[in-house]
């Protein structure tokens, strides 16, 4: 018969395989096992609770690195303790921009970027739980503090969080001086709630708005009655102009009238002027055929008839300065009564000139 298998030895052969390839998946799952790593060290002065071993390192979001380990020394001379963390960096975490990899060492790379501004903080993952972490950024305009912990790794200077500057900053504050002065508004709030001067002054206001109200209501009359009055005016004023305007043009239509007879009758006037000239004109040129055979008594009476006929002429004539005088008095009155056309037909485009004026 053959021999029955010890199952307690296959038991813990099985139990060993599983650890072991679960071991393996761990490490060569996480490609931890392969990368290049550098360690590095920074301090920090505060708590650094909700951080632990395995924490994340992350440079803007992007993981590039977990902590390795955390320790609290005592500094005798500074009689403080300060919290130096360990961390483990992966190389090809960040990568050239150009894609290839510098011939530097990493530890040189890493202070490079320090030189340049590289700065550790500690920040809170979540609120709920307190989880932390450490994040790496470039911050050259902050100052950061270098202890020299550890002489044989880089040491990346820290910087405060937020929450540790409103801390530090809170810690500050003198919570009873600042629960005195509070204490003491709240007591001068109640005070003047309280007082009569404010009870009178809350009365006079009420009084104040009910007469503004009045004073309200006042105007609103007077204005809507003022209005009423300017219509009524500005109505009576349009009838007016109204009025001026049909009288004026009824006076233009007059005048107007008046200066055209006026020249029909100065051009029949002067039409039977020229042909009575003519007439005398034909009747002394014919006398003074027929009479120079007469004696010179005949001729002198006849030169006085001539001179006689010349001054009527001068005085009827074209040329003649009555007739120039009575052509220009035609021609204003003419021009007048144009003039006056002219502004009868202004002041019915425009009514409101004989209250405003004429405009520019």
């Amino acid at each position: 018969m053959s021999k029955r298998a010890n199952t307690t030895v296959i038991g813990a052969f099985v139990i060993g395989a599983i650890a072991l390839i679960t071991g393996a998946v761990m490490i060569f799952g996480t490609g931890q096992f392969f990368h290049e790593r550098v360690a590095v060290v920074t301090v920090f002065e505060g708590s650094v609770t909700g951080l632990d071993v395995g924490s994340p390192v992350e440079f803007r979001g992007v993981p590039v690195g977990t902590i390795t380990g955390i320790k609290a020394l005592y500094d005798p001379e500074e009689a403080s303790i300060i919290i130096p963390v360990y961390m483990a960096l992966n190389r090809r975490a960040i990568t050239n921009i150009r894609g290839d990899e510098t011939s530097r060492p990493p530890k040189q790379e890493i202070q490079r970027m320090i030189e340049h501004g590289l700065r550790a903080r500690l920040d809170v993952r979540s609120i709920v739980t307190g989880t932390k972490f450490v994040s790496l950024d470039f911050r050259k305009d902050t100052p950061g503090k270098i202890v020299g912990v550890d002489k044989k790794l880089p040491e990346i200077p820290s910087i405060p969080s937020t929450l540790q500057k409103f801390t530090s900053m809170f810690e500050k504050l003198d919570l009873e001086e600042l629960v005195v002065k509070a204490t003491e508004t709240f007591q001068g709030i109640s005070a003047l709630a309280n007082s009569p001067a404010l009870a009178r002054t809350i009365e006079n206001l009420d009084s104040a708005s009910g007469h503004a109200d009045e004073l309200l209501v006042q105007l609103l009359d007077d204005s809507r009655r003022l209005s009423q009055t300017a219509e009524a005016a500005f109505e009576q004023t349009r009838v007016s102009m109204a009025n001026a305007e049909a009288a004026l043009a009824a006076t233009l239509a007059d005048i107007s009238n008046f200066s055209d007879k006026t020249d029909q009758r100065v051009a029949r006037a002067s039409e039977r002027l020229e042909v009575t000239l003519s007439a005398v004109r034909a009747l002394t040129e014919k006398l003074d055929r027929e009479v120079r055979p007469l004696s010179d008594s005949a001729k002198a009476t006849m030169e006085q008839a001539r001179s006689t006929l010349r001054a009527a002429e001068s005085l009827i004539g074209e040329d003649s300065l009555t007739r120039y005088n009575l052509d220009t008095t035609l021609e204003e009155l003419a021009a007048a009564a144009r003039s006056i056309r002219q502004m009868a037909e202004y002041l019915e485009q425009h009514p409101d000139a004989l209250l405003k004026g004429k405009g520019p």
